[in-house]
């Protein structure tokens, strides 16, 4: 992506984005101050990850990697 050069452009205001994939780190420092509540699409009810945070069995951090690229905090 060319988040710089959008950068220029806008830097975006009341927008909602979706990251399906294996969960996010509710709690990560770039992340936690834009991120409404987690949602389990994946009907895992009682079991690690079923806010929304990643499935700990997974542990490879790929959802909080995408999210990174679409809800961090500016100028980071």
């Amino acid at each position: 992506i060319y988040a710089r050069e959008a950068w220029d452009l806008a830097t975006g205001s009341c927008i909602k984005g979706a990251i399906i994939d294996d969960g996010v780190q509710l709690n990560h420092p770039d992340l936690a101050a834009n991120l409404t509540t987690g949602y389990d699409a994946t009907d895992r009810k009682g079991l690690d990850g079923a806010d929304g945070s990643p499935y700990v069995a997974v542990g490879d951090g790929h959802g909080t990697g995408c999210a990174g690229l679409v809800v961090s905090i500016a100028n980071n």
